[in-house]
């Protein structure tokens, strides 16, 4: 069985409040989360920052969505099937699955809805069960009781443009610790998709260069 948490968030907060199931790590992590909901975080390289909506998501290189799939990943700025899921990695999304690889072109996309979620495993009498939507698929460790071993940190963003409307979303994540993970940061997903693609602001500014994490 499984838990998922999700954050919404909205133009002008960071935290804007949380829809969730009822395990208590969900609970914790939405408490911790609420409390800064009135604070909002405009520091690029603060590990909670987010691209506000607006923001506009540019892909420089053309991406080849594989045939009979709606998505491609992209980890350490290039294309692969071979993810290392424990390490900050994309996806980016497309409407319909093909018979033939579909093209994203170079094109600037506008940013129109940003989330954060959570899927975590959980164990139940020594059956390991898997969170459907986990990506990649595994099996949890340990035995009774033992609570959620690893989750899927996503942060989830919409994306739109009127020459490429069946580009759906892009979604950033790292499978990490149930206790002590988290999503993967701004400056992490702008070096991953570094040169593939990158972000700049509402207004059309650039962000600051990105940071490499101290790891």
């Amino acid at each position: 069985m499984g838990s998922r948490w999700t954050e919404y968030i909205h133009p002008g907060t960071e935290h804007a409040g949380a829809a969730g199931s009822a395990a208590g790590l969900a609970l914790l992590v939405a408490l911790m989360l609420t409390a800064c909901r009135h604070a909002p975080v405009t520091d690029p390289h603060s590990r909670f920052f987010v691209p506000p909506v607006g923001s506009r998501f540019t892909v420089h290189q053309t991406l080849t969505v594989p045939a009979r799939s709606a998505q491609v990943y992209i980890q350490d700025g290039r294309v692969t099937r071979s993810v290392n899921f424990y390490l900050p990695h994309c996806k980016l999304w497309v409407r319909d699955i093909s018979d033939h690889p579909q093209h994203i072109e170079p094109d600037q996309f506008t940013i129109t809805a940003v989330a954060r979620h959570t899927d975590c495993v959980v164990l139940v009498r020594h059956s390991p069960l898997q969170v459907a939507s986990l990506d990649p698929p595994r099996l949890a460790r340990g035995g009774l009781d033992d609570g959620p071993t690893d989750c899927r940190y996503y942060i989830e963003m919409r994306l739109h443009s009127d020459r490429q409307p069946q580009v759906r979303k892009l979604v950033c994540q790292q499978v990490d610790d149930a206790a002590l993970g988290w999503y993967p940061t701004f400056d992490e997903i702008r070096l991953t998709l570094a040169p593939l693609a990158d972000f700049t602001r509402p207004d059309g500014s650039e962000f600051p260069p990105p940071q490499a994490p101290p790891y």
